[in-house]
């Protein structure tokens, strides 16, 4: 018995899989707002974020009295496309993003606010 296992244990390890290679750390984006997105990220959100090829995200950034964030900018839209906003209504005051991941990779999203800057990485795949 032992001499039939030893070769059906090396022909499986043969033909496993590779290991899949490791992930930038990151973390799934919080619970989305918007239907049909993966997550849903605002102006106190910071970090690394995960998101599924094909998935979308949604962006909300909420202004104050000295103004609107301009609109989030990815800096790779081959990886991180922008979805179009007209299907949204965002509170006044709020600037709304939704975004893509088109194919794998890291991609910024950025915004500012007079001095201030709003930015996260997001790696897709």
């Amino acid at each position: 018995m032992r001499r039939t296992l030893l070769p059906l244990l090396l022909l499986l390890a043969a033909c496993a899989a590779p290991a899949a290679p490791p992930r930038p750390d990151c973390q799934a984006p919080p619970e989305p707002v918007v239907p049909q997105t993966a997550g849903t990220l605002g102006e106190q959100d910071t970090g690394r974020y995960c998101l599924a090829l094909g998935a979308q995200l949604g962006v909300f950034l909420a202004g104050d009295a000295t103004g609107r964030w301009s609109s989030p900018a990815s800096s790779d839209t081959a990886v991180l496309a922008p979805a179009g906003t007209s299907r949204l209504t965002a509170p006044l005051g709020v600037t709304p993003g939704v975004f893509r991941a088109a194919r794998r990779g890291t991609a910024e999203l950025s915004s500012s606010l007079g001095g201030r800057r709003w930015q996260v990485t997001v790696v897709t795949g």
